[in-house]
């Protein structure tokens, strides 16, 4: 976990969660994205890590303002997610 925790490192004074809704005719899955103004915690992380709700989306803008890492979503469900590595390296 500590490894884990290390390389998505982020805010810790918040986090986000989302609850899941129904899944939409194109496959996407419906549902509520909120922020979560609480302290990140080892049990959030070892809960998430093992699969168990909720989600813990970590914030990855800290406090003082710096980014180590981020993410993209992308909703698009016949991808080929290879030719999108290939793409962006």
């Amino acid at each position: 976990m500590e490894k884990f925790k290390k390389i998505f490192s982020g805010l810790t004074i918040a986090y986000g969660q989302y609850q899941k809704g129904e899944r939409g005719t194109n496959g996407k899955l419906k549902g509520k994205a909120f922020i979560v103004r609480k302290n990140v915690t080892d049990d959030l992380w070892q809960r998430h890590l093992a699969g168990d709700p909720p989600a813990l989306g970590i914030i990855p803008i800290t406090e003082d303002n710096n980014c180590k890492w981020g993410c993209i979503d992308i909703d698009v469900y016949n991808l080929k997610h290879h030719t999108l590595v290939q793409t962006i390296r």
